[in-house]
């Protein structure tokens, strides 16, 4: 009952991990959706400034059918990108067993885990891991009692008896004792194999063990690494992105770059917030299977 009640937990850490995987790619998808709006929502200020230089002279007609163009492959991402979400929408509702809230409320950047020896100091208390553990003492009590299996069991007896004979007549009290001899069985197999079962999953649970330490440390390094990477990445290249939007506005405005250089800078302030959404992405599945490894539920 022990085992199987560790594998229901385990299942349920699995479900509930499962369920953040989904939850946290909903999120990530509905950013995206929002950056590649703000990137089509530009296009109507481009659009104002290649019409005011088409008026003056200025802009050409590559121009007009160029913007036309990245528009359309602006709708066509912003088309994909919401198929997606739809789809990772529905999965979360099949596990959840609700539909999901629209639009999602929560952060993508994880906040920083626990620190790596503290959750090593209770790794015994993963579903898994007790699982094997107490396999691990069934098996040695199956041995026990195999072991007391090999002991022959001694019979007493006693009764009264009677001596009747032609000279004499006598009682008394009589005694027995039997013990059978164990020759051909005494319970060596079942020893030998509740012993190797033992052995096996001590082993088995020592093997899980030190993989989970060892996962255990290079997850908790890659979550501590990406979530630095994501915050300094967001401070530092996004809050450049306005003002590089800002020259290359005025540069084509002024007549000293082309279109094909604007509209290179706006796929660049999209591309960098693209990244940002990536990087928090990367270090929340890292904090995700951190936890999982853990047997953590925690969100």
């Amino acid at each position: 009952m022990a085992a199987v009640a560790a594998g229901n937990a385990a299942r349920m850490i699995e479900l509930a991990a499962d369920i953040r995987r989904s939850f946290h790619d909903a999120l990530y998808r509905q950013a995206s959706i929002q950056a590649t709006e703000a990137w089509m929502q530009r296009f109507t200020r481009i659009q104002g400034m290649v019409d005011k230089l088409a008026r003056a002279g200025e802009a050409s007609g590559y121009d007009q059918r160029r913007l036309a163009r990245e528009r359309q492959t602006a709708e066509a991402r912003l088309a994909a990108e919401r198929a997606e979400q739809d789809r990772i929408l529905a999965r979360l509702a099949a596990l959840t067993g609700a539909p999901a809230a629209s639009p999602l409320a929560g952060e993508l950047l994880p906040s920083a885990p626990l620190p790596v020896e503290t959750v090593l100091a209770r790794l015994d208390q993963r579903p898994d891991l007790q699982a094997l553990s107490r396999r691990a003492q069934a098996a040695d009590l199956d041995g026990r009692a195999a072991r007391r299996g090999g002991i022959p069991d001694v019979t007493v007896g006693i009764g009264p008896r009677f001596v009747d004979s032609a000279s004499t007549q006598d009682n008394g009290v009589a005694l027995s004792l039997s013990v059978p001899l164990p020759v051909f069985d005494r319970q060596q197999a079942q020893q030998q194999r509740a012993a190797a079962e033992a052995l096996q999953a001590r082993a088995e649970y020592q093997l899980a063990k030190r993989r989970a330490e060892g996962e255990l440390r290079g997850l908790y390094r890659q979550t501590e690494s990406l979530r630095a990477t994501a915050i300094d990445y967001r401070q530092q290249a996004m809050a450049a992105s306005p003002e590089l939007l800002r020259i290359a506005e005025a540069a084509y405005q002024g007549g000293e770059s082309s279109l094909l250089e604007l509209l290179d800078a706006y796929r660049g302030t999209l591309e960098t917030e693209t990244t940002a959404l990536e990087l928090e992405k990367r270090a929340r599945d890292a904090r995700i299977e951190y936890e999982l490894l853990s047997g953590s539920v925690a969100p």
